[in-house]
């Protein structure tokens, strides 16, 4: 079991995380891919992210569906209800659900398409980062007051002309 994330790089397409298990020396700290790791790290991941806002970080769908799924035994899976018999001859298979949601987080679950604008589940959104306060752009240029004097290495003394 995982006790905290310690760093985390990028390595090609491939993300790594640096993990301290929880019953084992620190000497035991290892490096895990992301696609190792449980989903019930995903909450240690955010945290993480959050004091490391710079450190290498997967894009947000990533974190939420590459993760392995849970196994589930064939008895929590449901077979398809009858009421969806006549909307899978027109809906591709890949969106029709195949398993109880009760027994299976809806961000875990297959009726969600993997797309890009798909939002994120509220279990992550409660875990985000608050937002930094917007950047104020200014010229410097227009704050710059030239010296009145300047000393070249040879040690003359040159003034800018009024």
């Amino acid at each position: 079991s995982i006790l905290s994330i310690l760093n985390s790089h990028k390595i090609g397409h491939h993300y790594e995380y640096y993990v301290r298990w929880k019953d084992l020396p620190e000497l035991e700290n290892s490096w895990v891919s992301l696609s190792d790791l449980p989903v019930t790290t995903n909450e240690l991941i955010e945290r993480y992210h959050c004091r490391h806002p710079r450190a290498p970080r997967p894009h947000q769908l990533i974190l939420n569906h590459s993760m392995p799924t849970p196994n589930i035994k064939p008895a929590e899976t449901s077979p398809i209800p009858t009421s969806l018999d006549a909307m899978s001859q027109s809906t591709p298979s890949s969106i029709l659900p195949i398993s109880n949601s009760s027994s299976v987080p809806p961000s875990l679950s297959s009726t969600m398409p993997l797309t890009s604008n798909m939002p994120i589940p509220s279990s992550f959104s409660d875990h985000l980062c608050p937002n930094s306060p917007p950047t104020i752009h200014e010229n410097p240029r227009s704050f710059y007051v030239p010296p009145s004097f300047t000393t070249t290495c040879t040690g003359h003394i040159s003034r800018p002309p009024i």
